[in-house]
């Protein structure tokens, strides 16, 4: 980490940040007994890791700690990490030994809550298999990921429940700087949390001092609430969204339900 003799910061869109906060608001929300779902992938397991470690931290429990390749194997991680091939294996062994029985599968029933990284296309294929598999109650947390930043309400149905945190840029209808951006930028969707990176950057750094000397300063940028820590490394707070009825709609303070 850098020092201050150093003169260096560090500032980006980490996806442990995205994690721990994940971590942080389902604990809040009353949850303790969580599945993790991730991509097999560098960046899915940096989120898993840093989602246990702050879940664990918190006094939680990771039931399961599942990554998936791709669109291919869904199903089967899915299918695995709630238990239900077993489900299906004791109906198999109860027909074997009384004849035919009535008999509807079953999730596990020891997780409250799943952490999720997945991009669009992928999270819209997940949630409708989790529903499949048994799962449609379970809260699910996500990171950005999941949200284009684009309004489809057609295709984000299939995401509809899912919690998810985000950049306070998205729903941003005020700004000068995004209009100006947006306007002559003309740039794909894709690019939007650049854009708000690179913009909050530009707000920072005229403010490093008063955010070492003032320990509770804040800034409340594009990208989230930005502080300093200690090892000058900028934290960033990111907002919260719900997808109802295919439309990401802000999400206000956290409910606490669990007496903390």
């Amino acid at each position: 980490p850098a020092n201050s003799a150093d003169g260096l910061y560090q500032f980006g869109l980490a996806i442990e940040d995205e994690a721990r906060q994940a971590a942080q608001r389902a604990f809040m929300e009353g949850h303790r007994l969580a599945m993790s779902l991730t991509p097999n992938t560098n960046r899915g397991r940096r989120a898993a890791t840093a989602f246990v470690e702050e879940w664990e931290l918190l006094g939680g429990t990771v039931v399961q700690n599942s990554h998936y390749r791709g669109a291919g194997d869904f199903s089967d991680v899915i299918l695995q990490s709630l238990s239900v091939d077993e489900s299906r294996q004791r109906a198999r062994e109860l027909r074997r030994m009384f004849g035919n029985l009535e008999f509807e599968p079953r999730r596990r029933q020891d997780i409250d809550m799943i952490f999720l990284d997945a991009n669009p296309s992928d999270a819209r294929q997940i949630k409708p298999t989790l529903a499949f598999h048994y799962a449609s109650a379970l809260p699910v947390y996500a990171t950005r990921n999941i949200y284009s930043g684009r309004l489809d309400r057609k295709a984000d149905r299939d995401l509809n429940g899912i919690h998810f945190s985000t950049l306070p840029w998205m729903f941003d209808q005020h700004s000068l700087e995004k209009q100006s951006i947006v306007k002559y930028a003309n740039a794909s969707s894709a690019y939007h949390s650049l854009y708000a990176l690179g913009l909050d950057a530009y707000r920072i750094y005229p403010r490093l001092r008063q955010l070492a000397e003032v320990p509770l300063s804040r800034i409340y940028g594009s990208t989230g609430t930005l502080s300093l820590q200690n090892n000058n490394r900028i934290l960033r707070e990111q907002s919260w969204a719900q997808i109802k009825n295919g439309r990401a709609i802000p999400l206000t303070a956290v409910a606490n339900r669990s007496g903390l």
